[in-house]
């Protein structure tokens, strides 16, 4: 297996950064611990200058030698991933499915917390809350329905 070069491994950060900056999704076809590989090896989610990210590169190596391995085997299953997501656009038109029900589930892991997802989450929450809250209320405050006597006597 070749050695992984300084030029590779900065052309592997501009493939990754630019993906990431596009929304990531094809990273949701890889395992949790691949794409957490990817981040902490290559930095793909930050900015960082040439310079900055050699240096990194043998920081981070010399601290933990089996991230550089770990991170290149998922960087090549990405691509696998990505060739074929391609070959199955350039076929054309997609296969319709016997049942619509079949998918696939992939989980895309953020090297930072989405501030602004959980913000709306929180906003969400809160006025689920407020609306169970009045409507609690405003069933407590209505009088009980009056009962029907007449089924009741028998007539």
């Amino acid at each position: 297996m070749p050695r992984l070069t300084d030029q590779t491994y900065l052309s592997n950060y501009d493939a990754l950064r630019d993906e990431y900056l596009r929304g990531g999704r094809s990273f949701a076809g890889l395992e949790p611990h691949e794409q957490w590989a990817l981040f902490d090896f290559c930095l793909h989610h930050e900015r960082h200058s040439r310079e900055e990210l050699l240096n990194y590169r043998q920081e981070i190596s010399a601290l933990n030698p089996s991230l550089p391995q770990r991170a290149g085997k998922a960087f090549r299953h990405w691509q696998q991933l990505r060739d074929v997501r391609a070959a199955k656009r350039a076929q054309g038109a997609p296969v319709k499915r016997r049942n619509s029900t079949d998918f696939t589930l992939g989980f895309q892991v953020r090297a930072e917390p989405g501030v602004r997802l959980l913000a709306r989450a929180v906003v969400q929450l809160a006025t689920y809350l407020v609306e169970q809250e009045k409507a609690r209320a405003a069933a407590e405050s209505e009088p009980p329905a009056p009962a029907d006597d007449s089924q009741s006597s028998g007539r």
